[in-house]
């Protein structure tokens, strides 16, 4: 949730479920599929969990066995997710982020 709370981001434990975000408070949801967003791989695409920054411009999620994804417009009519392949984030079995506000 942003520090507002009008942006809300709730991960579906699912690989067929994906992402649903509010943008007016947690009045109404969109789901966004992890395909729709650009989040592929093989095996077990669950999302673990993702984290939002506090004026929500950027969003992380964690996907089971494939890394960390972000979105800098996931508030856009056409969101997406890219993975970070940054050496730092090579490790693939991720179950938590954070992001501060510093």
């Amino acid at each position: 949730m942003s520090s507002t709370g009008q942006y809300i981001i709730i991960t579906c434990f699912s690989a067929t479920n994906g992402i649903a975000i509010s943008n007016n408070y947690g009045v109404s949801f969109t789901l966004l599929t992890n395909t729709t967003v650009g989040i592929t791989g093989t095996g077990n695409l669950s999302l673990y969990g993702c984290c939002i920054s506090s004026d929500a411009s950027i969003v992380i999620v964690i996907v089971n066995n494939n890394g960390l994804y972000y979105s800098t417009n996931i508030w856009s009519e056409t969101p997406s997710f890219t993975k970070y392949t940054s050496a730092t984030f090579t490790e693939q079995s991720w179950y938590s982020c954070t992001i501060s506000s510093d």
